[in-house]
């Protein structure tokens, strides 16, 4: 068992799901994909879209709280976890 932050982690999840949303407005035939598994130890959640990508000179910055491409400048960062909690960790993977 792995003691989390539980409204953190909803937070994340629905975050990633409704940027993947708000980035397929006017797109064909959207898609989101969701995937869940383990690695070892890790539990890995990976959130997919076929949308635009992201512009390649925000990639340094994504993980920066605070810090949006969207232009009503809407954010919620990750925010630290307590002491004895799993840290969530994010990673960026883009399309080949």
């Amino acid at each position: 068992m792995v003691a989390i932050d539980v409204i953190s982690f909803q937070q994340i999840i629905h975050n990633l799901i409704r940027n993947a949303a708000e980035a397929l407005y006017d797109r064909p035939e959207p898609r989101i994909n969701l995937w869940t598994g383990l690695e070892g130890q890790d539990a890995i959640i990976a959130v997919a879209d076929n949308g635009p990508g992201i512009d390649p000179a925000a990639l340094n910055r994504i993980f920066e709280p605070f810090f949006t491409t969207k232009p009503d400048r809407q954010s919620v960062p990750v925010k630290e976890g307590k002491a004895g909690e799993s840290q969530p960790s994010l990673m960026l993977m883009q399309a080949a």
